[in-house]
């Protein structure tokens, strides 16, 4: 079986035990869940992973109508996708990263409109088992698309998987103690490095930190054995 179609598969496989283990987490509110934003090409450039998909009531029910959380989409969410997280991937990376080739996946599949709300909708014990579940399919996924690179949107996406150390620092930005801002960190999914940046829309980040944070999204990308 070719690798794509192997991939496929068993992420049909994975859709359906993971419908069948949101069915077992009780909820305050239903707002669905997500796993891909992005069809799972093979060996894609940057395997991006976020950390918890958002939305409200209404955009959850509408993909709860559409069928839209059992399967990934079409076309990447990234290159298309009018939310800010979307706007700033493209503004930051431009043309020298092809966002269509990239695939975007979430660490927390179960949707929520933000982790407040998360943490009043599904209770302690709960939240640990999504966690557990979803951390193990996503070591899967990074093991089945094997991308060339894989690349954390946010600190604490990273920080699921394992321990991490500073990588890119600001040069005009200081936290409260006076050490620099940090923009990047480096840690592991698996077998696989990865890089983690600073959530791209969650923070007020200079236009010189974005330049950089770019930058090394970029450089990262492009080293040989990147994602080794």
């Amino acid at each position: 079986m070719k690798n794509q179609e192997l991939i496929e598969t068993s992420l049909h496989k994975m859709y359906e035990e993971s419908a069948d283990f949101f069915r077992s987490i009780a909820r305050k509110t239903d707002y669905s869940f997500k796993i891909f934003n992005a069809p799972p090409i093979y060996r894609t450039p940057i395997l991006f992973i976020g950390y918890q998909p958002g939305g409200d009531e209404v955009a959850a029910q509408d993909e709860i109508n559409r069928g839209s959380h059992l399967t990934w989409p079409e076309k990447a969410e990234y290159a298309t996708a009018s939310w800010k997280l979307a706007r700033e991937m493209r503004s930051m990376l431009g043309s020298e990263i092809d966002l269509n080739r990239c695939v975007g996946i979430n660490a927390i599949f179960l949707r929520a409109p933000d982790v407040k709300k998360y943490k009043e909708d599904v209770n302690k014990k709960a939240r640990a088992d999504v966690e557990h579940f979803c951390k193990e399919q996503v070591v899967k996924i990074v093991s089945l698309v094997n991308p060339l690179s894989v690349i954390a949107i946010g600190f604490a996406t990273l920080r699921l998987f394992g321990e991490t150390e500073p990588d890119l620092t600001s040069l005009t930005s200081f936290t409260s103690g006076g050490r620099p801002r940090e923009l990047t960190c480096q840690g592991r999914i698996g077998k696989n490095k990865a890089l983690g940046v600073l959530h791209l829309s969650g923070f007020r980040i200079s236009r010189d930190d974005r330049a950089r944070i770019a930058n090394r999204i970029i450089s990262f990308a492009n080293t040989p054995g990147g994602a080794q």
